[in-house]
């Protein structure tokens, strides 16, 4: 398992706000994860 993520911050639902993604990087299980900045 891979202690390390990859995080990316841009407004993924038009709303005006920074939605966050993160994910891990190599060696992971592909697990993705989003937060709703508005909230």
């Amino acid at each position: 398992m891979s202690d390390s993520i990859d995080l990316a911050v841009g407004d993924m639902n038009g709303d005006n706000y920074a939605d966050i993604i993160v994910s891990q990087l190599e060696g992971g299980e592909g697990i993705v994860d989003g937060f709703n900045g508005k909230n």
